[in-house]
Order: C-alpha cells, then sequence, then structure tokens
C-alpha cells in the first residue's frame, strides 16, 4: 500500500487505522515501509477495500524477493544449479 492510496479514498491514516482495528501507528508504519505486511492486516486491509488478502501479500512477497536479492547479490550468483 502506497501514501498516496488512503488520501484518494478520501479516508486518513487514523480513520483507516480505526476501520480497521489497528493502531494508527501501525498503518503509518506500513505505508512508510518501516513494517512488514501481516496475513493478519492483509485480511483488514481486504476486507475493508474489497479484495482478497492474496493480492496484498503477493505484492508483499514481491517487495521481500526484491529486498533479498539486492541484498544478497553477491551471494546468490555464487549458487550453482544442480543439473538434472
Amino acid at each position: 500500500m502506497r501514501e498516496d492510496t488512503l488520501p484518494a479514498l478520501g479516508v486518513s491514516q487514523a480513520e483507516f487505522a480505526q476501520r480497521i482495528g489497528v493502531l494508527p501507528r501501525t498503518v503509518s508504519e506500513l505505508l512508510r515501509e518501516r513494517s512488514r505486511l501481516t496475513a493478519d492486516l492483509a485480511q483488514r486491509i481486504a476486507l475493508a477495500l474489497d479484495m482478497t488478502p492474496e493480492i496484498w501479500l503477493r505484492m508483499q512477497q514481491a517487495v521481500d524477493l526484491y529486498d533479498l536479492r539486492l541484498k544478497n547479490a553477491q551471494e546468490y550468483r555464487r549458487i550453482n544449479k544442480i543439473a538434472a
């Protein structure tokens, strides 16, 4: 979720947090990418936005993989494929 998502919906971070039953800090940290999206939070967001939690979890997984590839690029290059 991006910081511009909620204003586009006409909802503040605090109001969104209240609607999904979490602390405003939880939403703020998620939007600033200081915390990961949990399955529980994905479910809450999905219910509020009439979506599926899998969409949100796939986005988090894509971010996690991207971050890992950047962080561990040299190590990953040293891994040898196993021929079948």
